[in-house]
């Protein structure tokens, strides 16, 4: 979020004042940064204004600029990255929390925070998110370099299928297991491809969204594991909802993606 701010949410930390940056600058309209983004419009005094919204209604909207961005490093000392491109915020607003000062971009696009650092950390980044609502405080990491190799006893990988020029990352589904009951994923559209690559993981999508079928067939093996009566979502949202008092015991079987 940036100063002078048109319409911003609520943020607890001070808000980004760029007058005040001696290394801050916009771009105009003309540069190939400007011209590689989609949803860019021209100022009238020649500043690219970009726009973006997310698929949860969030957006953002401001001056597409550059800015030297600081990094810590392992060794303690900070990295510094001159002319990293960012988004100067006047109008932002959907489901951010007054801590974050805005949304960093890590997907495969031109303009992504991986792809601009791309050279200083060989492609390589990784995160662990601690969870959402936990009472332990726990702090999530992200790393980049090599320090985000991920290692270790009891580490588990997938690979990431390369589709160029989409920005997402692709993975192979192969199926679903709830509990012991194996139920295979069977998207149609992918066949033709060998199922290579069927979908997509993204860190701000909260739910798991599956073609119908595919989803139909998940829910009722989910919904014969569970013993216990079903009932409507007040917001009329999710179909699973269940009916439980404090004595009943809460069987949920355990949902693998394979």
């Amino acid at each position: 979020q940036c100063e002078p701010c048109e319409d911003c949410y609520k943020q607890t930390t001070p808000i980004f004042d760029p007058s005040k940056s001696k290394t801050y600058k916009t771009l105009p309209c003309s540069s190939n940064t400007c011209e590689s983004l989609r949803n860019t419009a021209c100022s009238s005094d020649n500043v690219c204004e970009y726009s973006i919204d997310y698929g949860d209604g969030s957006h953002s909207d401001g001056d597409l600029s550059v800015e030297t961005l600081t990094l810590g490093s392992t060794d303690g000392s900070s990295v510094h990255f001159p002319k990293t491109v960012i988004g100067c915020g006047h109008n932002n607003g959907g489901t951010f929390q007054e801590e974050g000062s805005g949304i960093v971009g890590l997907g495969g696009g031109p303009v992504s925070l991986i792809s601009q650092l791309s050279s200083s950390i060989g492609g390589k980044f990784s995160y662990c998110l601690a969870p959402l609502f936990s009472q332990s405080n726990s702090s999530s990491k992200l790393n980049f370099g090599d320090e985000a190799v991920v290692s270790g006893r009891g580490t588990v990988s997938t690979p990431i299928v390369p589709k160029n020029g989409l920005g997402f990352y692709f993975l192979t589904l192969e199926a679903f297991s709830v509990g012991d009951n194996r139920i295979e994923f069977g998207s149609s559209s992918f066949e033709s491809s060998g199922g290579e690559g069927n979908i997509i993981i993204d860190s701000g999508t909260t739910l798991t969204i599956l073609p119908e079928d595919d989803y139909l067939n998940l829910e009722s093996a989910v919904a014969d594991a569970i013993e216990l009566e079903r009932v409507e979502d007040p917001s009329k949202f999710l179909r699973l909802c269940y009916r439980t008092t404090s004595s009943d015991e809460l069987n949920v079987p355990v949902i693998t993606a394979h």
